[in-house]
């Protein structure tokens, strides 16, 4: 089952608000420029190519805006995702993960609901 698939899976609510603790650090990457995926499509093709110039995607961390904490987070949000995700770090501070990205957002809050409900 796809993520962004409306429909939530058994015994998981679409209303449902979910708090759940993450310990470790929600890591993401951003899409290559067009450039640097021609660059990396190009040496892929290319099997005489030195793979020297092939571009890694950056890794990124979720991290609270404030004090800069990447793990022990609290997710909250619901299956429906028409309000956006917020994530909370011990020191109280909120906030919601890439805003400019919603389905970022709401991606990862079905990803934990899933991981959740079957624990």
């Amino acid at each position: 089952m796809s993520i962004y698939s409306e429909q939530p899976p058994d015994g998981v609510t679409r209303e449902a608000v979910w708090r759940i603790p993450i310990e470790g650090p929600i890591t993401y990457t951003l899409p290559l420029s067009p450039a640097a995926q021609a660059i990396n499509r190009a040496i892929m093709e290319d099997s005489t190519a030195s793979v020297d110039g092939y571009i890694d995607p950056d890794v990124h961390a979720v991290a609270c805006p404030q004090c800069e904490t990447d793990r022990w987070l609290t997710a909250e949000g619901n299956w429906r995702g028409d309000e956006p995700m917020r994530l909370a770090c011990r020191n109280g501070h909120t906030w919601t993960p890439l805003p400019e990205e919603p389905d970022f957002g709401r991606g990862l809050m079905r990803q934990l609901i899933l991981t959740a409900s079957t624990q």
